[in-house]
């Protein structure tokens, strides 16, 4: 098995049109990691409050980099979940016809929502437990974001350490599914590897392929005399 640190090199080196998602995820997941060296106790207010942003910032790129994944097999959805994977709504234009919208999803659910749809063509079972303790940590940190992003009074901003450990396990959550869905992608790299091989041997040995082989094999006829010996 592959250990989790290689896993997006590996992914990278076999799947080089990832590369700029990948670079995208790699900045994020360098910043987060960064900001929760700050959160170490006893962590001040305000590397809490910027762990929180810069913490979910990462799961938008992350949500983004697996809804493009999706994507690539877009026979795997139905009309409606595509259009949320594309994350469009429709409405009337003023003449009369349908005008494509950019519609803003909520980000708990856009982040559940995009892992099972890249998870989907690769895994026959994508179950997310509702009571998973880490979605439910995910729902509690999301929550207090939005309180510190937007806050109503002086006290919204204060996040307790109680807080600041369910964004720390929520974060975990996350990780754990991008690392589920790029090992189903090394997985199916693997098999379609194996696959492939397995018929370029049976094509090899097929009476048809020898001929061919053996024919190339032998020496060129050059000279007019071994033209003429040869028959031609």
């Amino acid at each position: 098995t592959h250990g989790e640190a290689g896993m997006s090199e590996l992914v990278r080196e076999r799947r080089p049109d990832a590369l700029v998602d990948f670079e995208l995820i790699e900045t994020l997941m360098a910043d987060v990691a960064a900001t929760c060296e700050t959160l170490r106790p006893p962590s001040d207010q305000r590397s809490r409050r910027s762990a929180f942003r810069t913490a979910f910032a990462t799961v938008e790129g992350i949500t983004h980099y697996l809804k493009h994944e999706a994507l690539r097999d877009p026979e795997k959805y139905s009309p409606e979940e595509l259009a949320l994977l594309r994350e469009e709504g429709y409405t009337v234009s003023p003449t009369g016809g349908v005008s494509v919208t950019a519609r803003r999803l909520p980000s708990a659910y856009n982040f559940v929502f995009a892992a099972r749809m890249a998870l989907r063509p690769l895994v026959s079972d994508v179950v997310i437990d509702p009571r998973d303790p880490g979605l439910l940590a995910f729902n509690r940190a999301i929550q207090v974001r939005h309180r510190v992003t937007h806050p109503k009074q002086a006290s919204d901003l204060t996040i307790s350490d109680d807080e600041t450990y369910s964004l720390l396990e929520a974060l975990g959550w996350c990780y754990e599914l991008l690392m589920r869905f790029e090992r189903a992608v090394l997985n199916r790299l693997e098999q379609a590897r194996t696959e492939m091989d397995t018929l370029i041997a049976k094509f090899v040995s097929s009476p048809a392929a020898q001929a061919y082989i053996t024919r190339t094999r032998q020496p060129a006829l050059d000279s007019p005399a071994e033209l003429n010996d040869a028959g031609v």
